[in-house]
Order: structure tokens, then sequence, then C-alpha cells
């Protein structure tokens, strides 16, 4: 499992392979509630190369069925991509993401 330290306020970033990224304090919750660093994995493979360009984008993680399917589009509310991972079943839902300035964070924290 990565370390993650706390900085700046409600600001995390990440250790390992994740270093270059950077997730705030409700994420780092959620992760740890869910046990899914794997998401993590996912936002470094596939978030990361879209920053060159995207400057914002939106992450909708709708889970059931032991899988979670991810449907990213731009701050204009195009399609960008769409990805699947394995999920726990007893973390079905939906969640919504924002992905700025190397930054991961809930919906409710923008």
């Amino acid at each position: 499992m990565n370390h993650i330290a706390p900085q700046c306020q409600d600001l995390w970033y990440v250790d390992g392979s994740h270093s270059s990224i950077r997730i705030t304090a409700g994420v780092k919750g959620f992760i740890e509630a869910v046990g899914q660093n794997e998401l993590l994995d996912w936002v470094v493979s596939v978030l990361l190369p879209l920053s060159n360009y995207y400057p914002f984008l939106r992450i909708e993680l709708n889970s059931g069925a032991r899988q979670a399917l991810l449907s990213v589009t731009d701050g204009n509310g195009n399609w960008v991509t769409e990805d699947s991972l394995s999920w726990p079943d007893q973390h079905d839902g939906r969640w919504i993401f924002y992905w700025t300035d190397r930054v991961l964070l809930l919906s409710a924290e923008y």
C-alpha cells in the first residue's frame, strides 16, 4: 500500500509510483474506505497523460457487480474516455471526481 503524507491543509501528496499526483483529504478517505489503490494507478496511467490536453476533467465512477465504470468528460461535458476497474461488491454506488492541476478531488470539495 502506498503511503499518503499530509501537506498544506487538505492536499495530500501520494508517495511511490503516484508521486506526480496530489489528492484531497476527501479522496484519501474514499480510497481508504473502499480499499481501492487501483484507482490511483488509473489516475496516473490515464488522467495524468490527459492533463496535457485537458486542463479540467470530470470523472464519474459507477460501481456494481464487482466492476467500476469510469467515464471521463472535459469541462464542457464532451466525452474523453471510459475505462473499468474491478471493484468490491460492498462499495456499489456513484461518485463524481474532478481532476485539475494534477489534483484529484471529490465533487463536494470543488
